[in-house]
């Protein structure tokens, strides 16, 4: 993880690292934005990792800036004590591991206190009992329990195809990204995590990501009642309407 030169990383000790995850219809990193247009928290430095591609555009959640953004940024709200990675752009093929290394231990010499994934995952790839209520789910590490008001994935009980001797792996959430691994990850090096999912699929995906930066609200009050913002890079999602010409 490398940050801009002469950048001053603030005490993280006891913040709460939101980090989304590339998924279904990238839901994960469009709640990461909601969060940060609603909060309009201070933007740390811009972060460079040899995993992700590189990508670089206009500052996504201003019309006026005349800065860059780049594949990751890191930002930090002291009120809420959030400190939120954005990631903007993909891996490349093999090195997810390498970053999710990499980062929990950063983020363990940081001393933060959890670790919170936001991501999605196929909506058509859910069970039967996942047909009704909400669409919303969390897993968490041993010990973590997010109260009543929240749905903890159901474990998958069949899984056709497997072949003799298979053992399969009972946390089912395809489309997800490292959210799993991510987890996992975290339970290995004594860490709290947290992963808040949604089911949807590909298409317009910004309600989605209201209702994810939502449920993340009713856990950890990251902003009083449901005043959320839409940053403005949203307005250019689908380009301007089609030219009247093409019209006979």
């Amino acid at each position: 993880m490398q940050f801009e030169p002469d950048t001053s990383l603030p005490a993280l000790a006891g913040y709460t690292i939101l980090l989304p995850c590339v998924s279904v219809g990238n839901v994960g990193q469009l709640a990461t934005d909601v969060v940060l247009a609603t909060l309009q928290p201070t933007l740390v430095s811009q972060v460079h990792h040899p995993s992700l591609i590189a990508v670089c555009g206009p500052d996504p959640l201003s019309d006026n800036s005349a800065s860059l953004s780049c594949a990751m940024q890191l930002y930090t709200h002291t009120d809420t004590k959030l400190a939120v990675v954005q990631i903007r752009s993909g891996f490349l093929p093999g090195k997810a591991h390498q970053f999710m290394a990499d980062l929990l231990t950063w983020c363990k010499q940081q001393q933060v206190a959890r670790v919170v994934s936001l991501t999605s995952s196929h909506a058509h790839e859910r069970s039967d009992k996942q047909l009704t209520g909400t669409t919303l789910r969390y897993l968490a590490t041993q010990g973590v329990q997010l109260g009543d008001n929240f749905v903890k994935l159901e474990q998958r009980e069949s899984f056709p195809g497997l072949g003799p001797g298979e053992v399969p792996d009972q946390i089912f959430l395809p489309g997800s990204g490292i959210a799993k691994r991510l987890l996992v990850m975290c339970q290995e090096m004594g860490m709290e995590g947290v992963v808040l999912s949604k089911f949807c699929e590909e298409g317009d995906n910004t309600r989605d990501g209201i209702e994810l930066a939502d449920y993340l609200n009713k856990w950890l009050s990251w902003v009083e009642g449901d005043k959320y913002k839409a940053p403005p890079s949203w307005k250019h999602l689908f380009g301007p309407p089609a030219p009247v010409e093409m019209y006979w």
